[in-house]
C-alpha cells in the first residue's frame, strides 16, 4: 500500500468488503491504516512514532474500530517489555478513547503484573462480546509470557 519498503501486518475486512485495517512503519512507529480497495490507496488512523499501535478490528457495524496501543504506557527496551491496552476510535480515526486499564494501579481493570499486553480480538457474531487475548508476566521470573483469552461485553 505504500511505495516505502516497510512492514505491513493486516487485520481485519470492514463488514462492506471494502477497505480493510493494517499496521504500517512506514511514517515511523508502528500505526494503523485503512486501505480502500477501489480507490487503491491507504488512510493512516493513529499518528505516533514513539506508540505501538496493533491487531486492529472493525466492529460488527463497521464504524468504529477497536485495537491496542501503548499510548501513555512506557515501552521498555532491555529487556524488551511493552504494556498496551484497548482503545476504540471512530473508523475516520476520531474520537479515540481507552477501554480497558489493565495496566493502571488504582483502576478496577488493573491485574497486578508486571506487564499486560492487550493482544489480537475477535467480535462475537453479534457484536457484542469481544475475545481478546493478554499476555503478562515479568522479564525476571518464571512467569514470563503466559497468556490469557477474555470477554469484553459492549451493550448495544
Amino acid at each position: 500500500p505504500s511505495s516505502v519498503s516497510s512492514f505491513y501486518e493486516t487485520h481485519s475486512f470492514s463488514p462492506d468488503g471494502q477497505h480493510f485495517l493494517f499496521t504500517g512503519n512506514q511514517e515511523g512507529g508502528l500505526d494503523i491504516y485503512e486501505y480502500d480497495l477501489v480507490a487503491k490507496k491507504a488512510r493512516r488512523l493513529t499518528y505516533n512514532p514513539r506508540v505501538w499501535d496493533e491487531h486492529a478490528h472493525y466492529t460488527k457495524t463497521g464504524r468504529k474500530i477497536i485495537w491496542m496501543s501503548s499510548k501513555g504506557l512506557p515501552v521498555q527496551k532491555r529487556p524488551f517489555q511493552l504494556k498496551t491496552e484497548f482503545w476504540i476510535m471512530d473508523r475516520d480515526g476520531k474520537n479515540k478513547r481507552q477501554i480497558t486499564f489493565f495496566n493502571c494501579p488504582n483502576h478496577p481493570h488493573y491485574m497486578n503484573k508486571k506487564f499486560i499486553v492487550a493482544g489480537d480480538t475477535a467480535w462475537s457474531p453479534g457484536g457484542n462480546k469481544l475475545l481478546a487475548l493478554l499476555l503478562y508476566g515479568d522479564p525476571n521470573s518464571r512467569e514470563r509470557g503466559k497468556g490469557l483469552n477474555i470477554i469484553i461485553n459492549f451493550s448495544k
